[in-house]
């Protein structure tokens, strides 16, 4: 019996670990999947409580971490004034305010680190070591972690990560929901959108937006001579909800409408209108469901042919066989020349490298502002290693677009205090074409800085010399 008890105990635990992470805010909800996320190694430790001089820490531990800010922009993110609830499935749990997860306190970056398969919330400062002192300055005393009266940065980890929610008083609820999905009362009207899936969008999701102050907008438009202002939604955001990846950024859904698709709009009297996006501009379309101040029933508006305004739309529907998107941006070439020869790469080809890495980094211009994130990009010694070993004499040289040359020696790109890439990356996104689309950084677990005049950007030429 023992033995029965043992091994089920073992399969719930491994059945609470499968799982997953519950992240939520207000009624938008995301099961977090680290299988869904890219994960680095941090080293981290905490402090206990001190009843002497003597320090109290813990054994530095390494875990594979995912950055937490990432997570939380699945439902949002947070804002100024707003509260992270962490909790344990043994009911634990510790509060933070927005400052201590976003603004680069002492603590270091927030992380969701995995130990022997268990998740953990953890702190990564650049030190490495979660001090008292750290966690006072950081936190105050309101949100400090004390035990037997005595400051413990140990009682911020939380062990067993079940739950983690956002408090806050906004409303927060995401724009486009699954079908059937909608809380509380039944919505006045639904719109089907018909893309890769079917999904819906309803007056309640309108007024949503409305209250977060989202992209409900208010337009005024010109037609037969009459002015009328409407209050509405940009149809790309329609666009957004139909793809089955509903992360991207609107500079790549504008790529993505200029590169043409048809969208065919239905109303409930059965009028039906298809156009393509190419003969549209992306700004110019919206769906509204308020004119002149009073509610309407959901209707295309805009600076559009006349015959695209459809009253008492029902449906949206989009040509899924040419709704298909890749980033221009992967075509975008490096060329890495050394020793006689010569190469071109392009950001696909380096995105698919052995040896691409995601880590954070940040540089620091002359006035003190710091710039930084999770930057994605190639190990620069290892590009090289494509043509040439890196020797200790070796001087690697870039070429910006505009010309302008920085170089570096072998020494300082083999330093062991990060590691320096070509990136091509920053927070999940491809660097735009300003200020260019690939830029030298050193990257770790503990964010290093650079001074911003190391960090090349609109690199378009690496070059190693002085090999002999």
């Amino acid at each position: 019996m023992k033995n029965l008890l043992a091994i089920m105990f073992t399969v719930l635990i491994a059945i609470a670990s499968i799982a997953g992470i519950t992240v939520t805010c207000n009624d938008s909800t995301f099961v977090f999947d680290r299988g869904d996320f890219p994960s680095l190694r941090v080293v981290t430790r905490f402090e206990g409580p001190q009843p002497s001089s003597d320090r109290n820490g813990s054994d530095y531990i390494e875990y594979e971490a995912i950055p937490l800010i990432s997570v939380l922009e699945y439902v949002g993110g947070m804002r100024e004034g707003d509260l992270l609830k962490i909790e344990a499935d043994d009911g634990y749990s510790k509060l933070f305010p927005f400052g201590a997860i976003y603004g680069r306190t002492a603590l270091g970056n927030p992380y969701i680190g995995y130990r022997e398969e268990k998740p953990y919330f953890i702190f990564v400062p650049d030190d490495g070591e979660v001090s008292n002192e750290d966690m006072l300055a950081s936190l105050g005393e309101e949100y400090s972690h004390f035990y037997d009266g005595l400051p413990s940065s140990k009682g911020l980890m939380v062990k067993s990560v079940s739950t983690i929610r956002i408090e806050t008083s906004r409303t927060v609820s995401p724009l486009i929901m699954e079908t059937a999905a909608f809380p509380g009362p039944s919505p006045d009207w639904t719109v089907e959108i018909k893309g890769s899936g079917k999904k819906e969008i309803s007056s309640i999701n309108f007024e949503a937006d409305e209250a977060d102050g989202g992209h409900y907008v208010e337009i005024s438009l010109e037609r037969k001579g009459e002015t009328n202002t409407y209050r509405a939604i940009p149809l790309w955001l329609v666009v957004a909800a139909a793809r089955e990846d509903e992360q991207k950024r609107f500079s790549q859904y504008r790529e993505l409408w200029e590169g043409g698709f048809d969208i065919t709009l239905t109303s409930v009297d059965g009028y039906s209108v298809t156009f393509n996006t190419l003969d549209v501009p992306i700004e110019a379309i919206f769906i509204a469901d308020e004119e002149n101040g009073e509610k309407i029933a959901p209707a295309i508006v805009g600076e559009i042919s006349g015959k695209l305004w459809v009253k008492g739309l029902a449906s949206i529907e989009l040509d899924t066989e040419r709704y298909s998107y890749e980033d221009p941006r992967l075509s975008v070439s490096l060329v890495l020349k050394a020793g006689g020869l010569e190469r071109e790469f392009t950001i696909a080809d380096l995105e698919a490298k052995s040896y691409y890495v995601e880590n954070y980094g940040q540089y620091i211009t002359s006035s003190g502002g710091k710039h930084g994130g999770l930057y994605g990009g190639v190990e620069l010694v290892k590009l090289v290693g494509e043509l040439v070993e890196l020797k200790p004499t070796s001087t690697i040289r870039t070429v910006a677009s505009d010309g302008y040359e920085t170089t570096y020696s072998a020494g300082e790109i083999e330093s062991a205090d990060g590691i320096w890439i070509v990136a091509f990356k920053l927070d999940g996104d491809y660097l735009p074409e300003d200020p260019g689309y690939f830029r030298t950084i050193k990257v770790g677990p503990n964010m290093p800085a650079i001074e911003s005049r190391r960090s090349a950007k609109m690199v378009e030429i690496i070059e190693v010399i002085d090999l002999e």
